[in-house]
């Protein structure tokens, strides 16, 4: 049960994520396997060695696919950061552990994955995994830069969707059945989707307009944080935090309403309740 909801909402996760944030992101890390690549030949070079095309591109094999690697971890990453937001006093522990997991997985595979095509296409008659044994002070010798990746992934993520979320609109229209109504997004404590709708909750009305929870939550600023895949709150409105069911809490804001957060966003909620340290997070 618990794993069937993990994994649920890993594919939450990847499904939500920014398709801008994630090129910029396979920008970065291409450019780091490049400099990487850059900096062995020059080395090469400088102690008197210099690389024919061939041995470039066997080299490159040691850069780039651990490129590759990191990008299809990407989403995997994504999600733990949802799991675990990065805060200075909380979950360094967690994310410690699972850098150093990562790190000893991505230069093993990496290698492995290097040998497995060279000895694919006749470049080496050694067989993958005898390799791996052959050249383990060489993983552990990389382990330090595996571990800056993921950390530079990591805080990357948590940095370009900061400034996302930073670009916010003064006014809000709302077409409603009685015109287009202009609202503060202070105004608003709590969005919710409904079919083809969207229902929008002030401190003492509620009003329902013909637009998509995505399209408004692009225009909202950083205090807006999602909590279910069909509710977004202000989290400056949220007083109270009250843990209801597994992963799951009840969220009362200012006005009284009570609205519930889904397992999938429970990352979202530790953030909220993080941000506020005044905030009481049980009942």
């Amino acid at each position: 049960m618990i794993l069937s909801l993990r994994i649920k909402s890993f594919f939450q996760a990847v499904l939500t994520i920014d398709r801008q944030l994630y090129l910029k992101l396979v920008a970065i890390l291409f450019l780091v396997a490049a400099l990487s690549l850059l900096s062995s030949v020059i080395f090469q070079v400088h102690v008197g060695t210099v690389p024919t095309a061939y041995q470039v591109f066997d080299i490159s094999f040691y850069h780039f696919i651990p490129f590759f690697l990191w990008v299809l971890c990407l989403p995997l990453i994504h999600w733990i950061s949802r799991q675990w937001p990065l805060n200075p006093t909380k979950f360094w522990l967690q994310h410690l552990v699972t850098s150093v997991l990562f790190a000893f997985a991505s230069r093993i595979l990496a290698i492995w994955v290097d040998f497995a095509i060279k000895h694919a296409v006749g470049m080496t008659d050694a067989a993958p995994l005898s390799v791996l044994w052959d050249v383990r002070w060489v993983v552990l010798a990389s382990l330090p830069k595996a571990l800056l990746v993921y950390w530079l992934i990591m805080f990357l993520f948590s940095y370009f969707e900061k400034k996302v979320s930073a670009r916010s609109i003064d006014k809000l229209a709302l077409d409603t059945d009685g015109g287009t109504i202009l609202l503060s997004p202070k105004e608003l404590l709590c969005i919710e989707s409904s079919r083809n709708y969207i229902i929008v909750h002030t401190s003492t009305k509620r009003y329902r307009s013909r637009k998509t929870l995505k399209s408004v939550s692009s225009q909202l600023g950083e205090q807006f944080m999602q909590i279910h895949r069909s509710r977004i709150v202000n989290t400056e409105a949220v007083v109270r935090v009250i843990p209801w069911r597994s992963g799951e809490y009840m969220l009362e804001l200012q006005n009284g309403l009570h609205v519930s957060s889904s397992r999938s966003f429970q990352g979202n909620v530790r953030i909220i309740c993080q941000g506020d340290a005044t905030r009481p997070a049980t009942a």
